[in-house]
C-alpha cells in the first residue's frame, strides 16, 4: 500500500477547509518528524471536521499502527469517508483493502471500482491494479486486451510492476503478438527501477539474442543483479554462465556457490545441477553423500532425472547404503 504524499495539492486543499487547516497542518509536521502520537491525534481532530486528507492520513495510520493502535476497521472507516470526497490516496487504499478483504469481506467489485476511481486521477497503482484484476480475472471477465490497456497507462507513469507486465505480454504473446523488441524496451525500464524479475528476464533475452544482439557478459549483469535481489531461477541462470565460461570466467567453484543458493530456495534445476558437480567431481572434489541427497530432493519434487539418478545410487550403493526394493520403486518412478 501506498503511503499518503504530502504535496502542494495536499495544502492547496487544505486551504478550503479554514476551520481544520491548523489541526491538519500541526499533524504533518508532526507526522514528519515521526512523532506519531501526536499526529494522530491532529489528524482526528481535523477527520472529524471532514478534512478528507486528514481522513486518508489518520486512515494510514490505523492500518499501519503508527501512534495509534493497529485497526483495520477503522482504517476503512477513514478511507471511506476520504474516498467518498474524491481523495484519490484514499481510494486506491480502499480498493486495495476491498481486494485482499483486509476489514471486511473480500468484494472485487467495490474493489474495482474504488481502483477505477483513482485511476480517473491517473494514479498509477490504480491503473496496474485495474490492469491485474482484468489479467486474472477477479471479479471481472479475464481479458487481456483490457488488462493491457490498463497495465500501458501505469508503465507510461513509470510504474514499474506495470512495465514488467508489459514485458511478459509481449514476450508470450499474451493477448497481442508476440514482440521481443517492445518485451525487451519494457523490461529494461522496469530492470533499471531495480525490479528483479525484469532483471532476470532481461538476462534471458541478452542469454539467447532476443529482442537484442545475443550479449553473455550482458545477460551475466543481469542475472547477479535478479540473483541478489534472491531470486532462485536467476541464481541458477548466474550460475550455469559460470558453468559454461559465458560472459565471465569459467569458475565450477562459484557455479557450485550459485546453484547450492538456488538449491537451497528449493530451486529442482538447481538441485539436479548441484547434485551432478557432486556426482561427477565436477571442478570439485567427488561427494557422493552429497550428490544423493540433492538428487533426492530433486526427485522427491518430481523430477524424472533426479529420480532416475537415486535409483541407481540405490542399485549400487553409492552415497547411500545399497537397497535393490528402493532402488525398483525409484525405477518404476523415473520410467
Amino acid at each position: 500500500m501506498r503511503k499518503i504524499l504530502f504535496s502542494s495539492i495536499v495544502l492547496f486543499h487544505s486551504l478550503l477547509f479554514a476551520d481544520s487547516i491548523d489541526d491538519y497542518n500541526q499533524g504533518m509536521v508532526a507526522y514528519e518528524s515521526k512523532n506519531y502520537l501526536e499526529a494522530a491525534y491532529w489528524y482526528k481532530k481535523a477527520a472529524k471536521q471532514g478534512e478528507a486528507f486528514a481522513q486518508a492520513n489518520l486512515a494510514i495510520m490505523y492500518y499501519l499502527g503508527q501512534g495509534i493502535k493497529q485497526d483495520y476497521n477503522e482504517a476503512l472507516y477513514w478511507f471511506e469517508n476520504s474516498a467518498s470526497q474524491g481523495n484519490p490516496t484514499a481510494q486506491l487504499n480502499l480498493g486495495y483493502m476491498y481486494k485482499q478483504g483486509i476489514g471486511t469481506l473480500q468484494d472485487y467489485n467495490k474493489a474495482y471500482y474504488w481502483f477505477e476511481q483513482a485511476a480517473i486521477w491517473g494514479d498509477a497503482y490504480a491503473q496496474l491494479n485495474l490492469g491485474e484484476m482484468h489479467y486474472f480475472g477477479l471479479g471481472v471477465e479475464k481479458d487481456y486486451a483490457n488488462a493491457f490497456g490498463w497495465f500501458e497507462k501505469s508503465a507510461i507513469n513509470n510504474q514499474k510492476e506495470a512495465q514488467y507486465y508489459l514485458g511478459y505480454m509481449y514476450e508470450n504473446a499474451q493477448g497481442l503478438e508476440q514482440n521481443y523488441d517492445k518485451a525487451f524496451y519494457w523490461y529494461k525500464k522496469a530492470a533499471l527501477q531495480n525490479h528483479a524479475n525484469a532483471q532476470h528476464a532481461l538476462g534471458v533475452l541478452y542469454e539467447n539474442g532476443l529482442g537484442t544482439s545475443q550479449s553473455y557478459s550482458d545477460a551475466f549483469i543481469w542475472y547477479e543483479k535478479a540473483a541478489l535481489a534472491r531470486l532462485p531461477y536467476a541464481k541458477y541462470n548466474l550460475a550455469n554462465l559460470y558453468y559454461r565460461g559465458l560472459g565471465v570466467e569459467q569458475s565450477f567453484k562459484k557455479a557450485l556457490q550459485w546453484y547450492e543458493k538456488a538449491a537451497k530456495q528449493n530451486y529442482v534445476d538447481a538441485q539436479v545441477a548441484l547434485a551432478y558437480m557432486y556426482d561427477t567431481a565436477k571442478g570439485i572434489e567427488q561427494d557422493l553423500q552429497q550428490a544423493f541427497f540433492w538428487y533426492d530432493k530433486a526427485a522427491n519434487a518430481g523430477n524424472m532425472t533426479a529420480a532416475l539418478n537415486v535409483a541407481i545410487m540405490y542399485n549400487f550403493g553409492q552415497g547411500v547404503t545399497q537397497d535393490y526394493q528402493k532402488a525398483f520403486q525409484w525405477y518404476e518412478k523415473a520410467a
